[in-house]
């Protein structure tokens, strides 16, 4: 039996609205980490740049009746920018390394608060290592579970934001 306060689900049930979900939890990490407000693109279209531009880094989750992953990529010159707000920096002084490492705190700190807005629901999860990603969560479960992909812009710069939810096994 779950502990009290845990909803397992047999079937695939979407009782959370995901965009809303991703709209709070990267709304509150931009606006208190880096003093930035996102808003959502009204077209979904994919991001310019090749994937040697852009960042995309993941957090897998998993909870005892949903797992999945949270996905946020990023061009590099906003990764640059947002090193360089953090570090005290201009924008290109930070190694690749850097720009990896603040693009990988990102995606760590919205799946914290994805994780915590869906315990809040009843949904209980824990978050793993961020990881590189070469391919989008889509490709990755395109057909099982729930997939929700937002776009956003900060500062004229295009992100996405996937959520990727499937039942447990």
């Amino acid at each position: 039996m779950p502990p009290r306060g845990i909803k397992t689900l047999s079937a695939p049930t979407k009782p959370y609205d995901l965009p809303s979900l991703a709209g709070r939890s990267l709304e509150t990490v931009f606006s208190t980490q880096l003093n930035r407000s996102v808003s959502p693109c009204s077209t979904l279209t994919e991001p310019s740049g090749t994937a040697d531009e852009r960042l995309c880094f993941s957090v897998p989750w998993s909870g005892p009746a949903w797992h999945g992953v949270f996905a946020l990529a990023m061009p590099l010159e906003f990764a640059s920018e947002a090193a360089a707000q953090l570090f005290g920096r201009q924008p290109g002084e930070s190694s690749p390394e850097e720009l990896a490492d603040v693009a990988a705190e990102l995606c760590n700190m919205v799946a914290g608060r994805l994780s915590s807005e869906l315990s809040q629901q009843g949904f209980a999860g824990l978050l793993q290592t961020p990881v590189v990603r070469s391919h989008r969560p889509e490709q990755a479960f395109a057909s099982q579970g729930e997939h929700c992909r937002t776009d956003w812009t900060c500062g004229g710069h295009p992100l996405t934001l996937d959520i990727a939810l499937f039942p447990s096994p």
